[in-house]
This record gives C-alpha cells, sequence and structure tokens, in this order.
C-alpha cells in the first residue's frame, strides 16, 4: 500500500482566517485553531483546508453538498 504524504499548505489569513468557530452539521468538517487565535476549517473530504467563502456555504448548505454526499459513499 502507497504511504500518502501529508500535503502542505500556504496558510493566507485573508483566505482561510475565520474570527469564529464556523458551525456546520457536516461530519466532514474539520475545525482548527490556529496560532494566533483564529479558525481554519477543512474538508476530510476534499483533504484541504476551506476558504472563508467556502465555509460560510458549508455552514448555509451542506445538507445539499456534493461532497459530502461522495464522502458518505466512500
Amino acid at each position: 500500500m502507497a504511504s500518502r504524504k501529508a500535503r502542505q499548505y500556504t496558510m493566507y489569513p485573508k483566505i482561510f482566517s475565520l474570527t469564529r468557530r464556523p458551525s456546520s452539521g457536516c461530519e466532514f468538517l474539520e475545525v482548527e485553531k490556529s496560532g494566533d487565535g483564529a479558525y481554519v476549517a477543512r474538508c476530510k473530504v476534499l483533504d484541504r483546508y476551506l476558504t472563508v467563502f467556502q465555509v460560510e456555504k458549508c455552514e448555509k448548505y451542506w445538507r445539499s453538498c456534493p461532497f459530502r454526499r461522495f464522502g458518505a459513499l466512500v
């Protein structure tokens, strides 16, 4: 089995940093607190961090998210 390499991301605060902890009913949303007290959100299905705009969509439309449906199948 091939080992999975950890992906490295450059964190651009204006794109990824959230001033409040996001709340979504999606089981694939993972929230982390960064060193400066801000929050970042990660989608387990996409295996990447979400932008502020994407987090807003995740909070509102998580029930109809195509990535969530895909994650539930796997």
